[in-house]
């Protein structure tokens, strides 16, 4: 076919034009922040700048809110050591780039300290994934007024990545305020890595101290949120409002509300859907249900976690189901909660193969809910549910000692693939069948008869990983020491600093 000058010319452009345009495009910088320069004029005082500040690593700029507004999509702000106070220095706002805002060292050894005048952060731009906040501890946000939220962060319709930040001792005045850590509005933002400690809202209707949701879908990785105070509900995390978090892997410990609060440590209420996995909620205190309260058609699935010496006086200590809600509350511990283990009123959830034991000093393990394939230490009646001791390696060790009744007792048509990791990272059904609780049993237990011992040294070298056995089997799961799916030396090395005993 012949193919004219016109056609070549713009065939041509096509392939070209990207290549010139490249050339042209802004590289991404890195742009330096320091409030101690010593070109500085005024060290820890932003309003006293050089005059040839430009964000190099040689002149950098004194406030972060000056590096942010010179900043262009894919840049990274570096932040050097220090505390930073003052003008340009709260009250942040990433004006909707994608950029990084990173500290030089970590959260330990930068800070943004507001000085109880305004917030850290506020992200209402439309920020994406790409805008990452990392490694930044922000302090002393206060804001006062009936309706004000996020002292220490807000995002309200953006959907950053937040890293490795701490936000500590914020507050939240006024009548009606909440998330005086955080506060999410229409978000789906990415938070990992954090502590979110001692944040207070001792307004009269506060709500969530810790973190706030509110019409907002988050992943919550890896964090901390801890030693919280709220005066009405939620002194760890309030979900409302139909929000749809992921919390995964996260320690929600020691959160408090006032003498007539509901939800110590969670409280999902306003038709929320919250998943919590593989997390710790252990010691947080109300007047109604310390560990986690779901009221008002919200849905809450709960698995692979432990629920324990949550200390409330009215309803359930560890979990109550209420105002037609429901729940999914799977391969749980739950124990030493006050009131009761897990209380039901107008819900009916599904309470599966889940260890409730010492809870309802002044109440029940199980009051007016039905389980299966559970222990249940005070006797309750149920499909496959067992009563008495459940064999805990120690007082505050919640793993299954060998002769533990609850070792592959578990659901039975719960499955070898069933694709779970239970609350230590190890995956599920490592023997015949699912064990009852947070943890599973037989890690280094080839044979799955309770001991490490010689016997196990040959289902070891048939897992083994290699040029001749590549492919890593499920079934192999017990010899996988470090849980990286592959079974190699290191794993190796750990099973015979342990062979000869009992599995940990």
């Amino acid at each position: 076919m012949k193919v004219g000058y016109r056609s070549c010319r713009v065939r041509l452009g096509v392939w070209l034009l990207p290549l010139l345009c490249a050339g042209l495009a802004p590289a991404q910088r890195t742009i330096h922040v320091d409030d101690d320069h010593p070109g500085d004029k005024g060290p820890g005082d932003p309003t006293l700048s050089n005059s040839k500040e430009d964000g190099s690593f040689f002149s950098p700029f004194d406030a972060i809110q000056e590096a942010i507004e010179t900043a262009q999509p894919g840049d990274t702000i570096l932040v050097a050591d220090g505390v930073y106070r003052g003008l340009g220095n709260i009250d942040l706002r990433l004006r909707g780039k994608a950029i990084t805002l990173r500290s030089e060292h970590g959260s330990s050894h930068c800070t943004i300290d507001c000085e109880f005048l305004g917030r850290g952060l506020d992200l209402i731009e439309g920020e994406g994934p790409e805008t990452v906040v990392e490694g930044f501890t922000i302090r002393n946000g206060f804001l006062s007024g009936d309706e004000n939220v996020g002292a220490g962060i807000r995002i309200v319709r953006s959907n950053p990545t937040i890293r490795d930040c701490v936000l500590v001792e914020n507050e939240i005045g006024g009548f009606l305020g909440g998330g005086a850590g955080m506060y999410l509005r229409d978000s789906d933002a990415r938070i990992e890595n954090c502590r979110i400690e001692r944040n207070a809202a001792p307004g009269f209707f506060s709500r969530g101290a810790g973190l706030l949701l509110e019409f907002s879908d988050p992943v919550i990785t890896g964090c901390e949120i801890a030693f919280n105070e709220v005066s009405f509900v939620g002194g760890g995390i309030m979900c409302d409002m139909n929000s749809r978090p992921l919390i995964h892997q996260t320690l929600i410990s020691h959160n408090t509300t006032g003498p007539s609060g509901l939800g110590g440590g969670i409280i999902c209420q306003a038709s929320s859907h919250a998943t919590i996995e593989q997390c710790i909620i252990r010691d947080n205190r109300a007047i109604s249900t310390a560990g986690v309260l779901i009221l008002q058609g919200s849905n809450v699935t709960l698995r692979d976690s432990l629920i324990v010496n949550n200390l409330s006086d009215v309803v359930g200590s560890g979990i109550h189901c209420g105002g037609e809600s429901s729940a999914l509350i799977h391969n749980c511990t739950i124990v030493g909660n006050t009131k009761s283990g897990i209380s039901c009123l107008s819900s009916v959830p599904s309470i599966e193969n889940c260890i409730l034991a010492e809870n309802g000093k002044v109440g029940d393990d199980l009051d007016r809910c039905v389980a299966t394939f559970s222990l249940i230490s005070d006797g309750d009646e149920g499909l496959g549910n067992l009563r008495g001791d459940p064999g805990f390696r120690g007082p505050d060790d919640f793993r299954l000692r060998p002769d533990s009744r609850c070792r592959d007792q578990g659901n039975p048509l719960v499955g070898l693939n069933a694709g779970e990791s239970d609350l230590g990272g190890v995956p599920r059904v490592m023997c015949s069948r699912l064990d009852i609780g947070a943890y599973e049993f037989g890690l280094g237990d080839g044979n799955c008869d309770g001991v490490m011992s010689v016997l196990d040294l040959e289902p070891w070298s048939d897992c083994a990983t290699g040029p001749e056995n590549p492919e890593f089997d499920t079934a192999c799961s017990a010899f996988d020491y470090d849980i990286n799916g592959s079974i190699d030396l290191r794993d190796l090395g750990a099973f015979f600093n342990a062979f000869g005993t009992e599995i940990p």
